[in-house]
């Protein structure tokens, strides 16, 4: 059975569920730092350890949305022409988006 992870910023829930929105490689990472460490760390802590834990959610890539091909550095696609665009790696999630728009702010975190 999983645990379901409730993470407030003082009494407003912010979070609540088992983190299956996240990439299975990273879901393990978080699921057991916080069951592990999750009941002794502070408000300082907590954020800190979250806001680490899901630091790939927000890595970026420029891509040409012309001809669909990626790259490290530059600012027009070196086959095309046309201006590259930044896009997030990662599909955009609603309950995560919420946890890091709080993540400075979080005070509590209920395993259940």
């Amino acid at each position: 059975m999983s645990k379901t992870f409730n993470i407030y910023a003082d009494s407003d829930k912010v979070y609540s569920g088992s983190f299956s929105e996240i990439p299975a490689e990273h879901k393990e990472k978080i699921t057991e730092a916080l069951t592990e460490w999750g009941d002794i760390l502070s408000k300082g802590g907590l954020n800190e350890t979250i806001y680490s834990l899901l630091f790939w959610y927000n890595k970026t890539e420029l891509v040409c949305l012309s001809c669909k091909e990626n790259f490290k550095e530059g600012t027009n696609c070196s086959f095309c022409g046309k201006e590259l665009e930044e896009n997030f790696i990662h599909k955009r999630n609603e309950k995560i988006d919420n946890l890091l728009n709080y993540i400075g702010m979080l005070t509590r975190l209920e395993i259940v």
